[in-house]
């Protein structure tokens, strides 16, 4: 080999250099003195001699065995590091263990020593003490105030026990002892809660028939007994707070001293056409006219219900908005039992004097459709609100205390992972009814040769132990109200009248498992809709058998009702099963294996049919594969210079990958509506939990939070007597 000119050779090394080499260095550490305790040690080694093959090898061994000492020198210091701060924050336990016992036993010995002390000195102490906490003394108002049920006792005993005590409390704090900002307070919700009050006054007397003309006979002895003092009597025990308002409003204090019975029967008449004014203002159809003196009472009375024309020959534009309202009501059409409007509410109070019942309601939309599309003329739709209510089923008084059912409240700890993930039983018994589920629909939907296993099928049905005994529901239908509840602000008002205005603290609400399935069935025919422009080419998706069926075109921006994307997804879920059927059981014809097969080996088919075509595992393992040949092929790539990573995702039977999780999701939404038709809660609470998790990765968040919150009700807060 020539050597380039310019560049000096490397003379060839012999056994006396390397030795003396060796000597030099010996030699060099040797005369080496001490080194100074800030520098590293100077670590004494052997010389690195040999080929280069073999020094690069020294070198690495040489390498790994200081990285060896300096690890092991960092874990000594961090060790030692651990044990100081370890001993470090025993001793500050034991000094708080030590302090907070000195300042028990200080506190307890000065409650002993000033258990005798006077009231307002164990006040400015818990004043002091509140304040060293960082309290308030409203904190402790509040605490003692709230819905607590541990103390409801010491919330009517220590506060309200005490009637003049709470009066004065009350004087007190719209006094001018108090500051004109905490008097503000006070008198701001003083009117606002008069206003509640006033406007449930006002919900009530709508309710009631006192003032519907339509509801009273009009009779000659009706329009001579007609009495507005009457009037007055019973719209004041309807609505007490109102005429007390009212009363102290056109009544001085002087006046009061000196009342007598014309000047109080008077005043009575004021308030009552007062009042009677201010309840047209709510524009009813069926209500009382315009009545400002006891002269004109009977005649616009009258006039009002159709029986005869008013005094004035003109009359006014309301007077005649409200004849024609009445317009066509003969005069006796009403008797005295009334039209009936109001029976479904009197059935409902009987009903829960009597029994313990629960009520479902939801919106209900009516549309009426043109026969032919004119100008001018438009479909119209009216909605408004239908309940129905039914005795619950073995449910006693002892089982349905609304004390347990607020201390469960009180003691529920949080929803957890673990209460939604189905454990290994529940997996099995799910995977169990999967199964039945689908032999269920070949022995129903499979043709004639299948009917003769329905009976021994419907006997092999799995069931937990809540499922509900067999019995018929009583369901009592409701009259139809006139209240949209299908916006939100229709349903923020519903709740806030039943949260605030009463205390319906007994119920136990939930959201209805319909709506569930209508969720279901809308974003699994998203999710598997497929690209109709494809056609043939996409034959799992739900587009391509829509046109296979020749059902009408179904648009996604604009939902369909629900029976339609739901009886799409059971048709192709049918199809699909008796197609795996004739894969597994390896039969040409399915009438011939239907007249040999029996009940036994139906059933194993049926089996291996969820194992192999819905079966999330199998997918799973497919994407792992795939991952795993895209970065194989990446790393590949990579090391080849000037190469680009592989982008095909093609790799493996992504069609068969989609018709797995198909099929799965199918049979879920199967297994629902038969669990909910069975009347099993257990099996129902199986699937809300799958639920959950599918709403949750379709990104519908708002129903998986309200399942979330049903199963948090089920799990901890709702007694198992309940359901």
């Amino acid at each position: 080999m020539r050597i380039p000119s310019g560049i000096p050779s490397t003379p060839k090394r012999t056994r006396r250099d390397d030795a003396s080499s060796v000597s030099v260095m010996q030699m060099s550490l040797t005369q080496v003195g001490p080194c100074s305790p800030q520098s590293s040690p100077v670590i004494a080694s052997s010389p690195i001699v040999g080929t280069k093959e073999e020094k690069k090898a020294i070198r690495r061994k040489k390498g790994l065995k200081a990285r060896k000492l300096t690890q092991a020198e960092s874990k000594a210091k961090r060790d030692q590091v651990n044990q100081e701060a370890k001993k470090k924050r025993v001793c500050e336990r034991e000094d708080a263990l030590l302090h907070s016992q000195f300042i028990i036993a200080t506190k307890e010995a000065a409650q002993k020593a000033h258990s005798r002390s006077e009231p307002a000195e164990v006040f400015e102490k818990i004043l002091v003490e509140l304040k060293d906490h960082g309290l308030g003394w409203s904190d402790l108002v509040l605490y003692v105030s709230g819905t607590r049920v541990d103390q409801k006792k010491e919330r009517y005993l220590g506060f309200f026990a005490r009637g003049d005590l709470v009066r004065r409390i009350l004087d007190l704090w719209v006094s001018s002892h108090n500051s004109p900002t905490g008097r503000q307070l006070v008198h701001d919700w003083a009117l606002s809660y008069i206003g509640k009050c006033v406007s449930q006054e006002g919900e009530t007397v709508k309710k009631n028939v006192l003032l519907q003309s339509q509801k009273h006979p009009i009779t000659q002895e009706f329009a001579q007994d007609f009495d507005l003092r009457s009037i007055y009597t019973s719209i004041k025990s309807l609505c007490p707070t109102v005429s007390a308002i009212l009363s102290a409003f056109s009544t001085t204090t002087r006046q009061m001293k000196t009342l007598i019975p014309v000047s109080v029967m008077r005043n009575n008449n004021r308030i009552g056409s007062a009042l009677l004014i201010l309840l047209e203002s709510e524009d009813d159809p069926d209500w009382i006219p315009d009545t400002s003196d006891s002269d004109g009472e009977s005649s616009k009375w009258e006039s009002s219900s159709g029986n005869s024309e008013s005094e004035s020959e003109s009359p006014s534009d309301s007077e005649v908005e409200r004849n024609s309202r009445v317009e066509g009501v003969q005069v006796g059409s009403i008797n005295k039992e009334g039209s009936g409007r109001g029976s479904g509410l009197l059935k409902r109070l009987s009903l829960a004097r009597t029994s313990l019942i629960g009520s479902v309601y939801d919106n209900a939309n009516l549309t009426y459709k043109v026969a032919e599309q004119i100008l001018g003329r438009k479909d119209s739709m009216e909605s408004g609100t239908c309940a129905s209510i039914f005795p619950l089923f073995e449910a006693t008084e002892d089982k349905m205390k609304t004390s347990d059912l607020l201390a469960s409240l009180d003691k529920a700890p949080l929803l957890s992972v673990k209460n939604i993930l189905l454990s290994n039983e529940e997996n099995v018994f799910l995977e169990k009814c999967l199964e039945h589920a689908a032999l269920h629909a070949i022995v129903t939907y499979g043709g004639e040769e299948f009917a003769r296993f329905r009976d021994s099928v419907h006997g092999l049905t799995p069931h937990s132990e809540d499922k509900i005994t067999l019995h018929k529901t009583d369901i009592r239908p409701l009259p139809a109200m006139t209240v949209d509840v299908s916006s939100i602000t229709s349903n923020a008002k519903v709740h806030n009248e039943i949260f605030t205005e009463r205390s319906f603290l007994n119920l136990a609400l939930g959201l209805g498992l319909f709506h569930y399935q209508i969720h279901v069935a809308g974003r699994l025919l998203e999710t598997h809709w497929g690209n109709p422009r494809l056609g043939a080419r996409d034959p799992g998706s739900l587009s391509f058998h829509s046109t296979l069926l020749d059902r009408k075109p179904i648009v996604l921006s604009s939902a369909p009702p629900y029976r339609i994307p739901r009886d799409l997804i059971f048709v192709s879920l049918y199809g699909r099963l008796i197609h795996c059927l004739e894969l597994v059981a390896g039969c040409s014809l399915l009438d011939d294996y239907a007249r040999t097969t029996n009940l036994d080996t139906l059933r194993t088919h049926c089996k291996q049919i969820i194992d192999k075509f819905a079966n999330p595992k199998i997918c799973a393992d497919l994407r792992l594969a795939r991952a795993r040949k895209h970065r194989t092929e990446d790393s590949v790539a990579s090391d080849v210079i000037g190469s680009v990573p592989s982008t095909d995702h093609r790799v493996g039977d992504m069609v068969f990958e989609h018709a797995i999780l198909f099929l799965g999701d199918e049979l879920l939404l199967r297994e629902f509506t038969d669990a909910i038709k069975s009347g099993d809660s257990g099996r129902v609470h199986i699937m809300l939990k799958v639920l959950a998790l599918g709403y949750r990765g379709m990104g519908r968040a708002k129903y998986a939070y309200e399942t979330l919150n049903l199963l948090h009700n089920l799990t901890y807060i709702w007694l198992t007597l309940l359901w």
